[in-house]
């Protein structure tokens, strides 16, 4: 038998989020030192492979908007691992099933064994790592990426209180929760090559 969940969408993903309320108890960030580049053990073609199965994984039993949680913890770790080898694309899909479904549309309770601010940690570790990789980032989300893409950016009066754009999912963050995350994702950044700090796309 197996437990389904809704699809994240942007627009219920604002409606629940407005709906969280008060900010809840923040736990000791998770992530305390810069972990070394992921280590490299694929071939490219291989990876992709990777990607596609961690893809076709999470769609197995899918019921419309609804992905089964068994197909989930079968798909996620290849994508994980795919991520880990530089996939932008597997690692934005990884970040948004990770931020959705442990952070946000979440009763409080575990997903994938880790607790929701855990979880939180996790999907914006990973959502900012992809958007370093993508190298641009949407322009109504400029207020927000160009200080989460450059850690030399100190973050402005209000930064996590601005629901305009990406802001709705910082309400629950605060400077120094999520500084050690901006720093791992700007540390990581290079580690399948070179690249520029991402700008408006």
């Amino acid at each position: 038998m197996h437990l389904f969940r809704p699809m994240p969408t942007a627009l219920t993903a604002v409606a629940l989020t407005a709906c969280m309320g008060s900010k809840q108890p923040m736990e000791t960030p998770q992530i305390a030192t810069l972990e070394p580049c992921p280590e490299q053990s694929l071939s490219p073609d291989e990876v992709e492979a990777l990607a596609k199965a961690g893809d076709e994984a999470i769609e197995k039993d899918r019921m419309g908007e609804h992905m089964s949680m068994q197909s989930l913890e079968t798909g996620l770790p290849m994508l994980k691992k795919a991520a880990h080898h530089g996939h932008a694309e597997a690692m934005g899909r990884y970040a948004g099933i990770v931020n959705w479904y442990g952070f946000v549309d979440t009763d409080g309770g575990s997903f994938m064994g880790r607790t929701v601010w855990e979880n939180a940690e996790e999907g914006m570790l990973y959502l900012l790592i992809a958007t370093h990789l993508k190298g641009t980032y949407d322009p109504l989300m400029e207020h927000h990426f160009r200080v989460l893409m450059d850690p030399s950016i100190p973050y402005p009066e209000g930064f996590f209180e601005n629901s305009y754009g990406f802001g709705w999912m910082l309400h629950h963050w605060t400077a120094e929760r999520l500084e050690p995350i901006r720093l791992q994702a700007f540390h990581w950044k290079d580690c399948w090559g070179k690249r520029p700090i991402p700008t408006m796309g």
